[in-house]
């Protein structure tokens, strides 16, 4: 039985923290074997974002590996909680000419393991939190990546949607152009322009399939089924109005709640603590006891200390090396701080000038485009205008929704990206609205 004479370490569990920060619902499962490669099982073929970040978070190894390292982490803070074991020593003498043997023995038990062991405890707490934040660090990253490929495979799919209409379109006016050339009413240029317009269209839908299953591999890489069938869909993408906010508040958000900046700031106040047990290292190896002798039958008993001279070692290298830890930290958050800046500034940026450009393509250029096409249809139809002039109207369209829907999954990455930016709880929540919404309205 373990005697401790310290209460038990703080009460870290990653795995709830992860789940009540992403709105799971419930906590994520450790486990101790290493699974298989195909860990999910998709029943029908439609797949939700919610259900993709679920899977992402409960099959990644990542999370599972940095889950494992707060275990342990907390079987160090543990362990040091543990009074050191006594070291019993025991000296037999026997005398040269023969006689009764002299008899030592000793029990003493580590002096210094003692004296810091309330900062080793402390240090060992530190490391433990800092553990469960960068636990919770690794879970964000996953998220995020199960965004950005969910919304990559959502893109493309609306993009073959489109295509695919526009080359249903294209065969139908091909059909009846042929049809009239063969009653002398069409010329072959108009046929010619036509298939030439139909070829760039399967061009661009082989380029799109081709971009699509690859991003299909990677989220069911993510998900826990790299070796299952791409035969499954997902929602039909639906953009959502986006508030990019206040800049300096999401600043100041990320600044507060990115759990790197915690496993930081948790490493540094443990490498402070370090720095302080530092300062006097030449007491490590220091004993303390209880001493007896046995000679001639007789015993003597009294206590033994056993301290170190710090002649050559009194610990100048230790605390140097010690402080010179910290003073490395403290740059490391440092740099950590102002590059969380950077990303939270960068993807908000990219949220208020993607609003722009959006605007402008839903309200004018779109509409624009779409009555020009409508015009040189109804003048195509009437004679005044040839099949070209008509072909590049229907092609300015296309181009135009495509770049919408681009643009929209560029802006719905970019909020991802600022939300895991400044500490993803927003995101999660956001996401399963999104689903909650899509599924509403479909």
């Amino acid at each position: 039985m373990s005697v401790s004479g310290c209460a038990g370490p703080p009460r870290v569990d990653p795995a709830e923290r992860i789940a009540h920060e992403l709105g799971l619902g419930h906590a994520i499962e450790y486990r101790v074997t290493g699974g298989p490669d195909d860990a999910a099982e998709l029943s029908g073929d439609l797949l939700t974002m919610e259900q993709a970040v679920r899977w992402g978070l409960e099959h990644s190894p990542e999370v599972q590996q940095a889950l494992a390292r707060t275990r342990s982490a907390l079987a160090e803070a543990r362990q040091v909680r543990l009074l050191p074991n006594p070291i019993l020593s025991v000296v037999f003498r026997f005398p040269e000419g023969g006689g009764n043997p002299t008899i030592e023995a000793g029990l003493a038990a580590e002096l210094f393991s003692l004296l810091r062991r309330p900062g080793e405890i402390r240090v060992a707490d530190m490391k433990l939190r800092s553990a469960g934040a960068e636990a919770l660090t690794e879970a964000l990253d996953v998220v995020l990546g199960v965004q950005e490929r969910f919304i990559e495979v959502q893109g493309l799919e609306a993009e073959l949607a489109l295509l695919e209409r526009r080359r249903k379109e294209l065969e139908g006016v091909l059909e009846r152009e042929k049809s009239r050339k063969s009653a002398g009413e069409a010329s072959g240029l108009d046929v010619l322009g036509l298939k030439l317009e139909r070829a760039k269209v399967d061009a661009d839908l082989l380029d799109r399939r081709s971009s699509l299953r690859e991003a299909q591999l990677g989220l069911s890489r993510i998900i826990g089924m790299p070796s299952g069938t791409l035969q499954w869909r997902v929602v039909a993408w639906q953009p959502e109005e986006m508030d990019g906010g206040d800049e300096t508040a999401w600043i100041e958000s990320a600044l507060e709640r990115r759990p790197e900046i915690q496993a930081i700031r948790w490493e540094l106040a443990s490498l402070g603590e370090q720095a302080e047990l530092a300062s006097s290292p030449w007491l490590d190896g220091s004993e303390a006891g209880v001493a007896a002798e046995r000679d001639e039958g007789k015993w003597s008993v009294g206590p033994a200390v056993s301290v170190p001279i710090p002649f050559l070692d009194w610990g100048q290298a230790r605390t140097m090396r010690a402080e010179a830890h910290l003073v490395e930290a403290r740059h490391k958050l440092t740099q950590l701080r102002r590059q969380v800046i950077e990303e939270v500034r960068r993807a908000w940026g990219v949220v208020r000038d993607g609003q722009k450009t959006h605007a402008l393509l839903q309200d004018e250029l779109i509409p624009l485009l779409q009555q020009q096409q409508d015009r040189f249809q109804a003048m195509f139809l009437a004679g005044e205008v040839d099949q070209a002039r008509l072909l590049l109207a229907q092609q300015q369209l296309q181009e135009a929704l495509v770049r919408k829907i681009e643009l929209e999954c560029r802006l719905a990455t970019a909020q991802a990206r600022l939300s895991r930016a400044a500490g993803g709880a927003r995101a999660a929540h956001q996401d399963k609205s999104t689903t909650q919404k899509v599924n509403e309205r479909k």
